[in-house]
């Protein structure tokens, strides 16, 4: 016999919105969310289904859903370990206990699929499933044992469902109309079925069909002549032969691209250190035909240290002033080289051997400076003190600029009689046309 009924339950406060579990269990409404219950009060609320519905415990969730060893006992997070509650006297309504709370038992009615709280409150409570079976299973046994609870697919959407005839309505209307115009021909429905049962047979006979439909295309392709195949299989065998020869080619061209490319590039670096080599040559060759200014230095300052500098060709500065002279010389790597003297401190000098003139340290308005007269660099070396340095730099003479102010053409510029020193007391020039030789140190 059915319980009578119990009068309605009190409703806490409005619940918020909030998303549905992701995992398989038995949960129970909170405020704002869903909350698992504990292994202790799953094996309770499923053994009351059981008793409701008629069922074996294990049909409730098909050996799937389990809550894991370990997890919050009960609704607000109660620990493992709870009080038990003893076994409801009254049927249909399954005694949780306390569930670690205190302030009396909680109880969850099962032919409501509510829980009630010690206060009156009530909750719905969840019962999620793996897989859409396992929830119509559940919902078949709900409907016919008039009762109701929320259940919902893991990763689904809870819906509240008294029996499964709603969700199989929506489901399977599509199917079930074209099932109809299908198999009407081939073996209408019988008189003495009800049209509910015939639906529920249809899916059976969709898959039928399909079968059926499957054997014939395979049967037509059995059937098909042996030369068609032979020749759908040559124009796929072509097609793939076209495919893979256009990739050869392409990979092919592309490597002939590269190597080319890297031919030319190599080439170019060749042709490149010989010009090099050209220009240095005839800058050391003007060097020895002016060994005169080099002993000149050494004879005027006996205490300083003069060293010859080593020039290489993958220095950033030599490879500009070589650039520029190929360019002065219209490629040739003959270009007109002259000489001239620079004063500066020490510091500034040993920079300038390791990269040169620097445009952006320039100190007067139209480049660096240089004379052709020895006591006019030991002058400016001398406001240095006993760090003074002179260095006898190779001038590219296209890159003469002018002197103090005053701008003047490169055909203007003079040498000494007998060498190739400029015959100016203070001549400029642009930066990257000078190339440091000889290093004076501490010529004051």
């Amino acid at each position: 016999p059915r319980p009578p009924p119990r009068p309605p339950a009190f409703e806490m406060c409005p619940l918020r919105p909030c998303s549905n579990p992701t995992a398989a269990g038995v949960f129970v409404r909170d405020t704002a969310s869903w909350i698992r219950y504990s292994p202790q009060a799953t094996k309770k609320i499923l053994a009351g289904y059981s008793e409701t519905l008629g069922l074996y415990g294990t049909d409730l969730l098909a050996g799937e859903l389990r809550a894991k060893d370990g997890e919050p006992g009960s609704p607000r997070s109660v620990l493992p370990g709870a009080p038990r509650a003893s076994p409801s006297p009254e049927p249909g309504r399954v005694d949780l206990g306390s569930l670690g709370l205190g302030g009396g038992a909680y109880v969850v009615d099962t032919v409501a699929g509510t829980q009630v709280s010690p206060r009156g409150f009530t909750r719905p409570v969840l019962f999620v499933f793996p897989d859409a079976r396992s929830r119509e299973r559940f919902a078949r046994a709900l409907e016919a044992g008039d009762a109701k609870c929320e259940c919902a697919v893991a990763a689904g959407d809870a819906e509240r469902s008294k029996g499964i005839a709603p969700a199989v309505s929506r489901v399977l209307l599509g199917p079930v109309v074209a099932a109809f115009r299908v198999f009407r021909k081939k073996k209408p429905p019988s008189p003495s079925r009800e049209p509910t049962g015939s639906c529920l047979c249809l899916p059976a006979a969709l898959t039928r069909k399909l079968k059926d439909d499957a054997a014939a295309a395979a049967d037509r392709q059995k059937a098909a002549p042996t030369a068609q195949i032979a020749a759908n299989t040559k124009k796929e065998d072509d097609v793939k032969a076209e495919a893979k020869l256009a990739a050869f080619k392409k990979e092919t061209a592309a490597k002939a691209a590269k190597e080319t490319a890297a031919a030319a590039e190599r080439r170019a670096k060749e042709k490149e250190e010989v010009l090099g080599k050209v220009v240095l040559g005839k800058v050391r060759k003007v060097l020895d035909a002016n060994r005169n200014a080099v002993n000149a230095m050494a004879t005027a300052y006996t205490r300083a240290e003069l060293s010859e500098v080593t020039l290489d060709t993958e220095s950033p500065h030599v490879k500009r002033f070589v650039e520029l002279a190929l360019e002065a010389s219209s490629g040739s790597g003959d270009p007109d080289i002259v000489l001239g003297y620079h004063g500066t401190s020490v510091d500034r000098a040993d920079a300038i051997v390791e990269g040169g003139f620097c445009p952006k340290k320039r100190d007067a308005r139209l480049g660096a400076y240089f004379s052709g007269e020895l006591t006019e660099s030991y002058q400016h070396a001398g406001k240095h003190g006993s760090r003074g340095s002179i260095l006898l730099v190779a001038l590219i003479r296209d890159g003469y600029l002018g002197y103090n102010s005053f701008t003047r053409h490169p055909n203007s510029l003079r040498r000494l009689a007998g060498g190739d020193v400029v015959h100016e007391r203070v001549a400029a020039f642009t930066e990257h046309a000078c190339l440091p030789l000889v290093h004076v140190r501490g010529v004051c």
